[in-house]
């Protein structure tokens, strides 16, 4: 996917204190749109982590949007956004340098 087909990244964040409770961050200037997607876009899918090694806690979500239309939506298991879900199956992520969650963590709009 490419940074024209992206206009809006919402990235909702599991809280620490409250399960019930979620952080939303709105990406929509497009320098950090720009370096959100060459973060996403760097990610390897790694192994399969297996049920015995999981430890589950509340998921993150990256949902893409263009046009106010959901283009694609990317759920983590947790904020740190090093293991992603595909399906009921979780995988390592690795990055060519920060994941999407340390980018997160550096905006200034945040």
């Amino acid at each position: 996917m490419q940074v024209d087909e992206v206009d809006k990244i919402e990235v909702l964040l599991a809280s620490d204190e409250d399960v019930s409770r979620t952080e939303v961050i709105t990406i929509t200037e497009p320098d950090e749109l720009r370096g959100m997607m060459r973060i996403l876009r760097s990610g390897k899918l790694g192994r399969r982590i297996a049920d015995r090694d999981m430890y589950l806690v509340q998921s993150s979500y990256y949902v893409l949007y263009k046009d106010d239309e959901v283009v694609q939506m990317i759920s983590f298991n947790g904020n740190d956004s090093r293991h992603v879900w595909r399906g009921v199956e979780c995988f390592e992520v690795k990055y060519s340098g920060m994941t999407p969650y340390e980018f997160v963590e550096s905006l200034d709009n945040k």
